[in-house]
């Protein structure tokens, strides 16, 4: 990954209240995945003078939101199969 940690990103749309992506090639490892339900479509997630988020945000494993983003040990899955599915629920504060 980059020198941030990130893998990949996707941007997709909504429809129905839900949203599908997909990576593809992914090497064996430990993983996390992050969302942002990024509203007014300018790329960067949106929160308030205290820095909470005023748009949607989620993460694989769905923990609890708390202050600021969860820990990687709340959040870390293991990639080791051909094809896995995650369940992410997106959460407005």
């Amino acid at each position: 990954g980059g020198a941030d940690g990130v893998v990949a990103t996707r941007r997709v749309k909504i429809e129905n209240a839900k949203s599908q992506c997909e990576f593809e090639d992914v090497a064996s490892g430990d993983y996390a995945v992050a969302i942002i339900h990024d509203a007014d479509a300018n790329g960067k997630l949106k929160t308030n003078f205290m820095g909470i988020p005023k748009e949607g945000t989620g993460a694989s494993n769905n923990p609890k939101p708390r202050f600021g983003p969860p820990k990687w040990a709340d959040a870390v899955f293991a990639v080791r199969a051909a094809s896995i599915e995650l369940e992410i629920k997106v959460q407005y504060l």
